[in-house]
Protein backbone atom coordinates (compact mmCIF):
# COMPACT_ATOMS: atom_id res chain seq x y z
CA UNK A 1 0.00 0.00 0.00
CA UNK A 2 2.88 2.38 0.70
CA UNK A 3 3.93 2.57 -2.95
CA UNK A 4 0.44 3.69 -3.98
CA UNK A 5 0.86 6.84 -1.90
CA UNK A 6 3.22 7.92 -4.69
CA UNK A 7 1.49 6.28 -7.68
CA UNK A 8 -2.28 6.40 -8.28
CA UNK A 9 -2.42 2.98 -9.97
CA UNK A 10 -0.40 0.04 -11.30
CA UNK A 11 0.07 1.61 -14.76
CA UNK A 12 1.57 4.76 -13.25
CA UNK A 13 3.84 2.64 -11.07
CA UNK A 14 5.09 0.64 -14.07
CA UNK A 15 5.67 3.82 -16.06
CA UNK A 16 7.59 5.27 -13.10
CA UNK A 17 9.82 2.20 -12.94
CA UNK A 18 10.51 2.43 -16.67
CA UNK A 19 11.32 6.14 -16.40
CA UNK A 20 13.72 5.38 -13.53
CA UNK A 21 15.50 2.70 -15.56
CA UNK A 22 15.78 5.11 -18.50
CA UNK A 23 17.21 7.81 -16.23
CA UNK A 24 19.86 5.38 -14.95
CA UNK A 25 20.82 4.57 -18.55
CA UNK A 26 22.19 8.08 -18.97
CA UNK A 27 21.31 11.52 -20.32
CA UNK A 28 20.01 12.05 -23.83
CA UNK A 29 18.07 8.80 -24.05
CA UNK A 30 14.38 8.99 -24.79
CA UNK A 31 11.82 8.27 -27.45
CA UNK A 32 13.30 9.59 -30.73
CA UNK A 33 10.87 11.28 -33.12
CA UNK A 34 13.21 12.31 -35.94
CA UNK A 35 16.06 10.77 -37.90
CA UNK A 36 18.47 13.15 -36.16
CA UNK A 37 17.31 12.08 -32.70
CA UNK A 38 17.50 8.40 -33.67
CA UNK A 39 21.05 8.79 -34.92
CA UNK A 40 22.07 11.02 -32.01
CA UNK A 41 21.03 8.65 -29.27
CA UNK A 42 21.54 5.16 -30.73
CA UNK A 43 25.07 4.58 -29.39
CA UNK A 44 24.09 6.11 -26.01
CA UNK A 45 21.08 3.79 -25.86
CA UNK A 46 23.15 0.64 -26.28
CA UNK A 47 25.76 1.85 -23.79
CA UNK A 48 22.88 2.55 -21.40
CA UNK A 49 21.54 -0.97 -21.86
CA UNK A 50 24.94 -2.28 -20.81
CA UNK A 51 24.94 -0.02 -17.73
CA UNK A 52 21.67 -1.43 -16.43
CA UNK A 53 21.77 -4.85 -18.08
CA UNK A 54 20.01 -6.80 -15.29
CA UNK A 55 17.07 -4.38 -15.28
CA UNK A 56 16.82 -4.41 -19.08
CA UNK A 57 16.90 -8.20 -19.20
CA UNK A 58 14.12 -8.26 -16.58
CA UNK A 59 12.14 -5.70 -18.59
CA UNK A 60 12.10 -7.95 -21.66
CA UNK A 61 12.07 -11.39 -20.01
CA UNK A 62 9.42 -11.13 -17.30
CA UNK A 63 5.67 -10.66 -17.63
CA UNK A 64 5.82 -7.56 -15.41
CA UNK A 65 8.65 -6.10 -17.48
CA UNK A 66 6.84 -6.75 -20.75
CA UNK A 67 3.71 -5.16 -19.28
CA UNK A 68 5.79 -2.14 -18.27
CA UNK A 69 7.23 -1.82 -21.78
CA UNK A 70 3.88 -2.46 -23.47
CA UNK A 71 2.39 0.54 -21.70
CA UNK A 72 4.46 2.69 -24.06
CA UNK A 73 3.58 0.89 -27.31
CA UNK A 74 1.30 3.66 -28.60
CA UNK A 75 3.90 6.34 -27.92
CA UNK A 76 6.64 4.14 -29.37
CA UNK A 77 4.71 3.48 -32.59
CA UNK A 78 3.87 7.16 -33.00
CA UNK A 79 7.53 8.13 -32.51
CA UNK A 80 8.91 5.67 -35.06
CA UNK A 81 6.20 6.47 -37.60
CA UNK A 82 7.30 10.12 -37.22
CA UNK A 83 10.90 9.07 -37.92
CA UNK A 84 9.83 7.35 -41.14
CA UNK A 85 7.78 10.40 -42.12
CA UNK A 86 10.88 12.53 -41.47
CA UNK A 87 13.10 10.27 -43.59
CA UNK A 88 10.68 9.50 -46.43
CA UNK A 89 7.52 11.65 -46.37
CA UNK A 90 6.13 9.92 -49.47
CA UNK A 91 6.20 6.45 -47.86
CA UNK A 92 2.71 5.42 -46.79
CA UNK A 93 0.53 2.60 -45.55
CA UNK A 94 1.78 -0.87 -44.82
CA UNK A 95 5.35 -0.20 -45.94
CA UNK A 96 5.63 2.86 -43.68
CA UNK A 97 4.47 0.78 -40.71
CA UNK A 98 6.88 -2.06 -41.56
CA UNK A 99 9.86 0.29 -41.83
CA UNK A 100 8.93 1.99 -38.55
CA UNK A 101 8.70 -1.42 -36.85
CA UNK A 102 12.12 -2.47 -38.16
CA UNK A 103 13.78 0.77 -37.10
CA UNK A 104 12.23 0.47 -33.64
CA UNK A 105 13.37 -3.15 -33.33
CA UNK A 106 16.95 -2.23 -34.18
CA UNK A 107 16.80 0.63 -31.65
CA UNK A 108 15.55 -1.60 -28.84
CA UNK A 109 16.50 -3.76 -25.91
CA UNK A 110 15.36 -6.82 -27.85
CA UNK A 111 18.02 -6.34 -30.54
CA UNK A 112 20.64 -5.48 -27.89
CA UNK A 113 19.81 -8.61 -25.86
CA UNK A 114 19.84 -10.88 -28.89
CA UNK A 115 23.22 -9.61 -30.08
CA UNK A 116 24.57 -9.89 -26.55
CA UNK A 117 23.27 -13.39 -25.84
CA UNK A 118 23.72 -15.02 -29.23
CA UNK A 119 26.80 -13.23 -30.59
CA UNK A 120 28.54 -11.84 -27.49
CA UNK A 121 28.31 -8.33 -28.94
CA UNK A 122 28.09 -5.71 -26.23
CA UNK A 123 27.49 -1.96 -26.13
CA UNK A 124 29.52 -0.21 -28.79
CA UNK A 125 29.90 -3.22 -31.06
CA UNK A 126 26.18 -4.06 -30.97
CA UNK A 127 25.32 -0.38 -31.50
CA UNK A 128 27.67 -0.21 -34.48
CA UNK A 129 26.06 -3.27 -36.10
CA UNK A 130 22.49 -2.06 -35.62
CA UNK A 131 23.35 1.53 -36.57
CA UNK A 132 24.81 0.24 -39.86
CA UNK A 133 21.55 -1.54 -40.66
CA UNK A 134 19.48 1.49 -39.60
CA UNK A 135 21.49 3.61 -42.04
CA UNK A 136 20.94 1.08 -44.85
CA UNK A 137 17.19 1.18 -44.23
CA UNK A 138 17.13 4.98 -44.12
CA UNK A 139 19.11 5.16 -47.37
CA UNK A 140 16.84 2.63 -49.06
CA UNK A 141 13.59 4.36 -48.18
CA UNK A 142 14.88 7.67 -49.53
CA UNK A 143 15.58 6.06 -52.88
CA UNK A 144 13.64 2.78 -53.14
CA UNK A 145 14.79 2.21 -56.74
CA UNK A 146 18.42 1.61 -55.66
Amino acid sequence: MTVYRHFPNREALLRGIWERINARMGPGIGMPTSVGELRGQHDKLYAGFDRVAPQIIAAIATPQGREMRAALNGERQEAFLAIVADAAPELEGKRKRQVAALLQLLHSAYAWASLREQWDLHGAEAAEATRWLIELILEQIKDPMK
